[in-house]
């Protein structure tokens, strides 16, 4: 049977991000959460994060859920390969780093895209994310 982000595991998933948001003195965040196809599964905008932060947020976990690599990997890519993203043909694709997907048994079940911090932050965060929902989900 194939394994999927439930949304018992995605409640999880965001109060963990909520908790560590709110206590490492750090901004405020948007986060979202897509299925393995990167379709939006959750959305959560903390008090105070900017309203930028919203698309972005859904873009990052939508291009790590398609891309199958964290966004701060495509970026990189992108940049090694001298690609432009426009050759990609999908304009919810983002290279900023915050996306991060969700693999278990190697199976894609989903992502997670952070945003409201620096680019570094984001990606921290959404990895220690799905770290943690791993963890769970193992």
């Amino acid at each position: 049977m194939k394994q999927v982000l439930s949304m018992d595991s995605i409640n999880i998933l965001t109060s963990r991000i909520v908790e560590m948001a709110l206590s490492d003195g750090k901004p405020p965040v948007s986060m979202a959460v897509c299925d393995n196809h990167g379709f939006l599964m959750y959305f959560l905008r903390m008090d105070g994060a900017p309203i930028r932060s919203i698309e972005l947020a859904k873009n990052k976990a939508y291009t790590a859920s398609r891309m199958g690599t964290t966004t701060e990997a495509f970026h990189k890519r992108l940049s090694e390969e001298q690609l432009n993203i426009n050759y990609f043909c999908d304009s919810c694709l983002t290279a900023m780093p915050g996306g991060t997907p969700v693999v278990l048994n190697n199976g894609l079940i989903g992502a997670v895209g952070i945003s409201g911090r620096c680019p570094k932050n984001d990606q921290e965060l959404a990895d220690k994310a799905v770290t943690l929902i791993l963890q769970k989900l193992e």
